[in-house]
């Protein structure tokens, strides 16, 4: 009879830990994935700033591809 409470309670006290451990992970996979979920919008929001600032001609010594492409063409339907 004491064998068997022994087995009963050994069995409880696995599955308790097994359970906080899949608790443990399974908060640390969900926080993990909010965080680099943020740190990707985060990266994705700055290359476009910095691809905008890029474009407009915001930096010494780089034209710009807009000023670069951009002519205007001049045509006057007045002969």
């Amino acid at each position: 009879m004491q064998l068997i409470h022994v087995k009963v309670y050994g069995a409880s006290y696995a599955y308790k830990y097994i359970g906080l451990l899949a608790d443990i992970i399974t908060d640390f996979s969900g926080e993990s994935e909010y965080w680099f979920a943020m740190i990707k919008v985060l990266m994705i929001i700055f290359f476009i700033i910095v691809g905008l600032i890029f474009d407009w001609g915001g930096v010494k010594g780089h034209p710009g591809p807009v000023s670069l492409s951009f002519h205007p063409v001049v045509t006057s339907s007045f002969h």
